[in-house]
């Protein structure tokens, strides 16, 4: 027998349904950056390393005039060159920087 008195708050048919509206809203707006020609990472890292930009004219945009310390044996980053399987690729970062 079920009870007369409803729970106040969200049901969990509405709940479901809010998921489902905002998921569609998410896939199409990302699906419109693409067909517009300009990627998110495009838009959303502007300081990126440009297409066919050489890496002084990169360093220069990105700092300007300030010195660049020289940070040769500070940070050491291993990865495979060809990974074996792309949704699983062991990397190992190492830092000797001031914390």
């Amino acid at each position: 027998m079920r009870s007369s008195r409803r729970a106040k708050g969200v049901t969990r048919r509405a709940f479901v349904r809010g998921a489902l509206a905002l998921g569609s809203i998410c896939i199409s707006t990302i699906a419109g950056l693409g067909r517009s020609g300009v990627s998110w990472a495009q838009t959303v890292l502007s300081g990126a390393v440009q297409p066919e930009e050489e890496v002084d004219s990169t360093i220069k945009r990105l700092f300007g005039e300030r010195a660049i310390a020289p940070g040769e044996g500070r940070v050491k980053l291993e990865l495979p060159t060809i990974a074996e399987d792309g949704s699983n690729v062991q990397i190992s970062v190492q830092a000797d920087l001031p914390m």
